[in-house]
């Protein structure tokens, strides 16, 4: 949202230029044409949202449409100006099985920039730390703001009591919270499903869903990492129930 959101407020800045120019040279005698404002802006940049929303909604009966984008954890005040009737939900996860995951998912995508960048996984997560701690307090602080509209539900709580978890955040957005549609939902988005059948802790570092594992980081950090990513996300690791 905030890169779409930077492109159109680029664009409709070089628009305005144009413009202006416009109005200097052939209007200047006669009713100039109006530039967008950012009115226009915020318009036209919900309108993009929901026609991409739409494309995966068409032909269906829908109570509610989500999308799960993690880095719109830094926009959400700016996307409950866009849809003030929007609900939000949260998903927390470990922030030190977070890093692990991130190491693994960089390792896969470009090794050779990864390890030149950071050198080592123990090096990456004491970084990581701060980004998890400043992305969950964003979030949370947030939530604070906007009540009745926004929930947290934890990634290891949704893997261990999936029917359960999935039944509460559908009460809070108004679906139906029982029934096969808990099923559907559980059995479609599990490890396995994804994987094509591999079942959690059956690893694959070639894949996006690399192991599946709730705890992993104990497999990987070191004690003075662990250390490390403590002493700079400590307070969210508690607030969350992790430490």
């Amino acid at each position: 949202m905030d890169v779409l959101a930077d492109y159109l407020a680029n664009a409709l800045d070089h628009y305005n230029e144009y413009i202006d120019n416009k109005n200097l040279t052939l209007f200047d005698q006669i009713s100039r044409i109006p530039k967008v404002t950012t009115d226009h802006l915020l318009h036209i940049l919900t309108t993009s949202i929901c026609l991409l929303l739409d494309q995966k909604c068409r032909d269906k009966k829908l109570v509610a449409i989500g999308e799960k984008t993690p880095d719109n954890a830094s926009g959400l005040q700016t996307l409950a100006l866009l849809f003030p009737n929007a609900k939000f939900i949260h998903v927390v996860r470990d922030g030190r099985d977070c890093a692990v995951s991130g190491w693994f998912h960089n390792l896969r995508l470009d090794q050779d920039r990864t390890i030149e960048t950071y050198a080592s996984l123990d090096h990456y997560a004491i970084q990581f730390a701060e980004t998890w701690a400043s992305v969950v307090k964003t979030a949370s602080e947030f939530g604070q703001t906007v009540p009745g509209r926004y929930m947290t539900v934890r990634y290891e709580d949704l893997s261990t009591d999936t029917a359960a978890e999935l039944a509460r955040f559908f009460t809070f957005l108004g679906a139906k919270s029982a029934g096969p549609e808990i099923e559907h939902c559980a059995a479609t988005a599990s490890f396995t499903a994804l994987t094509g059948g591999r079942r959690s802790g059956e690893e694959n570092q070639a894949s996006f869903f690399r192991k599946g594992i709730i705890g992993d980081w104990r497999n990987h950090l070191s004690p003075d990492t662990q250390q490390a990513f403590d002493d700079k996300a400590g307070d969210w690791l508690k607030h969350f129930g992790y430490s």
